[in-house]
């Protein structure tokens, strides 16, 4: 069993390490036009992404309420 609690104001806190993430990413792919600093801020984008897909709880709920349609035993 997994048990996911939101703490208030957690939001604004992981927007505020983005934006450090972000400022990092562009530091180094200024500093270093090598192809290896290449893609950071995209690394921090797609990071993004799946931070925001977990604080999203009613796609949780829906998530939930799919998986317990799905094992209904009434369902075949």
């Amino acid at each position: 069993m997994v048990v996911k609690v939101q703490r208030p104001g957690i939001e604004a806190v992981m927007r505020s390490d983005l934006d450090l993430l972000y400022l990092s990413a562009q530091v180094l792919e200024a500093e270093h036009r090598r192809d290896a600093a290449r893609g950071r801020v995209s690394i921090v984008e797609e990071f993004e992404k799946g931070l925001i897909r977990e604080l999203n709880f009613h796609q949780e709920l829906a998530n939930l309420l799919e998986f317990r349609r799905n094992l209904d035993p009434a369902r075949r």
